[in-house]
């Protein structure tokens, strides 16, 4: 016998509907270690733990609960990119701290044309550092964009479309061809699915989606192998299907890609440290002075910042002894000079335009430099081992060659050229192999015509210009491929078909 309620007073983290209350308690609160392990888990195991109904989802009102509890689906930084952080950035580092205690001693004693020089030192170096800095964050932003703007979700039994952001654990979420997920989810329902996980694994072929559970002795398995999980921020090439959502934010995949690259550190649990009281005090100011963190080249430069200004205090004191220690506003000038000559204003300005240099050589070959730090490490690198599909080639397949059965004397054999662009369908000829003739629209053979004309009708891919002129597709990469060559021959789907919003795609 139920128990049957009005809306006041409902327990939180509990699915209900918008009537009665018939109160669900997911049987593991901490949805964020279900994720890890959701590939393992019966289906109706993880639907139990996570308080859901693969049937009729949530309710609105658990899951206005549940998006208060866990946060948004956003990932973090969504404020933007902070112009003032960027700027205390540039200025703090060893060198440029010099570099202000020297400005202020130099216009201290009134020396207008050495304080002038490194002023516009200071100028120069903050300036070039915080644009290069400023842009690329700017553009880093644009991973999150990559999230789906919206997602087409089950709530009380009824099938709705909500924004991403408000996307919770435990939702029951619906995919097909084109979508972009707006989560990780675990699959309970698939119909010749598959996606495209390039973004996380480099893969540029899709993966057929299963609902079947995972053997618990591969809890470990890679991210890819993991073919009942769907991941936040891939894309649906094929087919349909329905999950329910483990992680949402920055607990997905591709949460924990952005926490990477913002540099971020996950919170791990305080260890003990055993070390002497002292040594842990030496490694903190060591940590805070810059002298144990960051790249080689800023430890470097910080040593050597705070040996020269180790230097000048010495240069000052020797000064003052060779006076006697009789000081009067001579002999502080001289001092203040001789401390001022031995602190290299010109260096940090030239490793900061040196690297700004290299920034933009690397931006001309489409690669983003975050921090001008990082082309140290870079210059560093003597091998690079890589993943070749999808990571050192665009993911994009072409049609090199078509062979069209017949008998032993009729069979031919079809050529299509090699272009810079595999999606261009005006781009390269094809040609009959045996005699090198050139097929247009106008020159095709019936038989031809008749196979290209099954490659294009069976096929859901499709092809497009966009605003700029390019080229773009969707859909399988095999089966695009197979578009692309079919509408060289005038055969593409749209051609084929009466739908004029395809046709307006070619």
């Amino acid at each position: 016998m139920g128990v049957f309620k009005r809306n006041d007073g409902l327990k939180i983290k509990s699915r209900t509907n918008t009537t009665v209350s018939v109160t669900v308690s997911p049987t593991n609160p901490n949805y964020a270690t279900l994720g890890p392990i959701a590939h393992t888990l019966p289906v109706d195991q993880l639907a139990q733990q996570l308080g859901t109904n693969q049937a009729n989802g949530l309710t609105k009102n658990e899951a206005t609960r549940r998006l208060e509890a866990c946060g948004a689906n956003l990932l973090d930084g969504d404020d933007g990119v902070s112009a003032l952080e960027v700027l205390i950035k540039q200025l703090a580092n060893a060198l440029t701290l010099v570099l202000l205690a020297a400005l202020a001693l130099s216009f201290g004693v009134k020396d207008w044309i050495e304080g002038g020089v490194i002023a516009a030192v200071i100028i120069l170096n903050t300036t070039v550092g915080f644009f290069q800095e400023y842009r690329a964050e700017k553009t880093m932003d644009s991973l999150r964009q990559l999230s789906s703007p919206t997602a087409l979700v089950i709530r009380n039994g009824e099938s709705m479309a909500i924004p991403a952001r408000d996307v919770v654990p435990g939702d029951v979420l619906m995919i097909k061809t084109g979508d972009v997920i707006s989560a990780d989810l675990r699959l309970f329902s698939v119909s010749n699915l598959e996606v495209s996980e390039q973004l996380l694994t480099g893969e540029s072929l899709p993966v057929a989606k299963i609902e079947e559970t995972l053997d618990k002795d591969n809890l470990d398995m890679p991210i890819g192998d993991r073919f009942n999980l769907c991941y936040a921020s891939t894309m649906v090439t094929k087919g349909r299907g329905t999950g329910v959502v483990v992680s949402t934010g920055m607990k997905t995949q591709i949460g924990r890609i952005a926490e990477a690259i913002s540099g971020k550190k996950p919170g791990k649990s305080k260890e003990t440290d055993f070390r002497p009281f002292h040594r842990r005090v030496l490694a903190k100011v060591a940590r805070w002075l810059g002298l144990s963190s960051g790249t080689l080249l800023q430890i470097k430069l910080n040593k050597l910042a705070y040996l020269l200004f180790g230097c000048a205090i010495i240069l000052i004191i020797i000064v003052f002894a060779v006076a006697r220690f009789n000081v009067d506003e001579n002999v502080v000038l001289y001092g203040i000079a001789s401390a001022i000559a031995i602190i290299p204003e010109s260096l940090i300005a030239v490793l900061t335009l040196t690297m700004a240099v290299g920034t933009r050589k690397m931006a001309k070959e489409n690669v983003i430099v975050r921090k001008l730090d990082a082309l140290e490490n870079l210059g560093g690198v003597t091998d690079v081992c890589s993943d070749k599909t999808g990571t050192l080639t665009l993911g994009r397949m072409s049609v090199r060659k078509f062979w069209l059965a017949a008998d032993m004397n009729n069979t031919a054999e079809y050529v299509a050229d090699t272009t810079h662009d595999a999606l261009d369908p005006d781009d390269g000829a094809i040609r009959r192999e045996s005699d090198g003739s050139v097929i247009t629209p106008e020159t095709r053979y019936e038989g031809l015509s008749q196979a290209v004309r099954v490659a294009a009708l069976c096929n859901v891919a499709t092809i497009h210009k966009n605003l700029k002129g390019e080229w773009k597709s969707t859909g399988d990469p095999t089966e695009v491929a197979l578009q692309v060559f079919a509408t060289k021959l005038g055969l593409g789907r749209p051609t084929l078909t009466a739908d004029s919003s395809e046709e307006n795609e070619i």
